[in-house]
């Protein structure tokens, strides 16, 4: 059974305008998980997890980077007996391009 976790969760973003049309732009956030310890597994390994993010732009070029970083998770109560300690980073990167 998946929680429902539909609420108030933090997210916080700033751009900062360095001139030329050169903006730079951070972020937070945090996201709850809805898998409670049964379903945690390999096929579904979902976690509290924060969200950093970072990028800069120009009037034609973004590229944005963010990590998706939760902490590692363990269960011993798996339906299918998977259980263990489940951990991993999500990095990605973005890079737009507008032509006008």
């Amino acid at each position: 059974e998946i929680a429902d976790v539909l609420g108030v969760l933090p997210h916080l973003a700033i751009q900062i305008g360095l001139g030329k049309d050169i903006n730079i732009r951070l972020g937070y956030g945090f996201e709850e998980t809805p898998v409670p310890d049964e379903s945690l597994g390999p096929f579904f390994p979902d976690s509290e997890r924060s969200i950093f993010s970072a990028g800069i732009g120009r009037d034609w070029l973004d590229i944005g980077f963010q990590l998706i970083a939760p902490p590692s998770r363990a269960t011993l109560t798996n339906s299918d007996n998977l259980n263990g300690v489940y951990s991993g980073n999500t990095y990605l990167l973005g890079i737009s391009i507008t032509k006008k």
